[in-house]
């Protein structure tokens, strides 16, 4: 079974992102901010796939992605934004070995993001 951590500070969004996945078969790992993910990441749990919030209190999606980065994490990332601008994150993503192809815009079609999360983890 795959795990996936999502990371996200609006309890809502992160509720309906847990129950969704786990009725589709995955384990999820939540957390409602860049911080608690970090804390969850160096207890030594390592997903298969992350879906983060660019914008968040307590460290940003960006900011969780340089960490795990350099703590050696690498699982593949899907950044969720409800901004249209996301654009002006190209370099940090750039930097991180990512591109605008990691980046999904809210709102959020379940089974569309589903899609992308089986094509990250080479399910489909």
């Amino acid at each position: 079974m795959h795990t996936i951590m999502v990371v996200d500070d609006n309890a809502k969004i992160r509720a309906i992102l847990e129950e969704f996945f786990s009725r589709s078969g995955f384990t999820v790992v939540p957390a409602s901010s860049g911080k608690e993910a970090v804390d969850i990441l160096r207890k030594g749990t390592v997903p298969n796939l992350v879906i983060l919030d660019i914008k968040m209190s307590h460290g940003s999606g960006l900011d969780v992605m340089y960490e795990m980065r350099r703590m050696g994490i690498t699982p593949p990332a899907i950044l969720l934004t409800g901004t249209i601008d996301a654009g002006k994150y190209a370099d940090m993503l750039e930097k991180l070995g990512f591109s605008e192809e990691n980046i999904y815009y809210k709102p959020i079609d379940l089974f569309v993001l589903l899609d992308l999360v089986k094509k990250r983890l080479g399910l489909v």
